[in-house]
């Protein structure tokens, strides 16, 4: 930020600039990280922004649209149109970043949140629409939608913490019910494992070209498990889920695709705490074995351990091929990390 002193914020995440932008004033948002001084994993160093206004600064091709001078102002004036007459108070700009731009937006229904992701990413407003024609209640309920834009109403709930392996196992049945329902009917192609693992051709991971070798077993393995391609949320951890003890709802919706279901289990059993493990998986078989006769989900689980690492490095190597220079820090090395931890999980 050109003519400011370094000052230090309440949060150490990069794209989390509330703390900025409110020190800033509402005229003034932040528009793009321009380079980090320190820190890693997407937290704490020295970090610089652009904010608007500012100097003109060169632009990129593969710059989001909300981190161009304009785009937070054209993001707020859709919502306004959208939410013409509910809108009361400024609204505060919450995270920028590659994959998303987040504004807090107060209501006369309450708190809502205004979220923009890049065109190359899942289309979100597409994902909640399909939920909620079978399960409203497990995505936030829509102000406003339009292609990789999105109001929605704020959920209430406290931290999955607190809720333990009850919540988490209500949150997988839930899910596993809305899943077995839409298989046959998610619009588009299932994600091609085979084709996006070509992309790591060449990378110096230790036991790569095993993993390669491996793949078509680990796939027949897989589809052996009997289990429908299906919408999968693509991010299902703890933090993407909130819940009342009685409503549970999932966001951040953005990486979600047509795969098989058992990459979102892998991928939260993967966050919880070790002595929650056991009890949610199970949670997981049970319900496939009884939403889909025949299958035998326990056989996915295996398998997935070491796909699920390679779908993670798909994922982030998505992000890499679509992102400008500056902002690649925040997942440069994830590829890799993921490759390593999938060659790890080889037996």
């Amino acid at each position: 930020m050109p003519g400011h002193e370094p000052f230090a914020v309440d949060s150490p995440w990069w794209a989390h600039v509330e703390p900025v932008a409110q020190r800033l004033g509402p005229d003034r948002p932040v528009l793009r990280l321009v380079s980090v001084s320190g820190g890693e994993g997407g937290r704490d160093g020295l970090v610089r922004y652009q904010v608007e206004p500012g100097e003109p600064v060169a632009d990129h091709p593969l710059r989001a649209p909300w981190a161009r001078p304009g785009g937070p102002g054209a993001l707020l004036a859709w919502a306004g149109r959208e939410l013409d007459g509910l809108l009361r108070g400024d609204p505060v700009q919450v995270k920028t970043w590659n994959l998303s731009c987040v504004y807090r937006l107060d209501t006369v229904r309450g708190t809502a949140w205004l979220k923009a992701s890049p065109a190359w990413a899942a289309d979100e407003a597409a994902a909640i629409c399909l939920v909620r024609r079978h399960a409203p209640e497990l995505v936030p309920e829509p102000l406003a939608t339009a292609p990789y834009r999105t109001v929605t109403l704020g959920a209430n709930g406290v931290s999955w913490r607190e809720l333990g392996a009850r919540g988490a196992s209500a949150v997988v049945r839930d899910w596993v019910a809305v899943q077995a329902a839409l298989a046959g009917s998610v619009p588009g192609a299932p994600l091609d494992v085979r084709r996006e693992f070509r992309r790591f051709d060449g990378f110096a991971v230790e036991g790569l070209p095993e993993l390669a070798a491996r793949l078509p077993e680990l796939l027949a393995e897989l589809a052996g498990a009997g289990l429908p391609d299906t919408l999968v949320h693509g991010d299902l951890h703890p933090g993407n889920w909130v819940s009342d003890g009685t409503r549970h709802t999932v966001i951040d919706w953005s990486d979600h695709y047509q795969g098989n279901p058992a990459a979102d289990i892998t991928r939260l059993t993967g966050w919880l705490p070790e002595d929650q493990v056991e009890e949610v998986a199970d949670t997981w078989v049970r319900a496939w074995r009884e939403r889909w006769p025949g299958s035998r989900p326990e056989r996915a689980l295996a398998p997935m351990r070491v796909l699920g690492p390679v779908l993670d490095a798909i994922t982030y190597q998505r992000f890499l091929d679509n992102i400008e220079p500056s902002e690649r820090v925040y997942h440069e090395n994830d590829p890799v990390d993921e490759l390593t931890r999938a060659v790890a999980e080889l037996v």
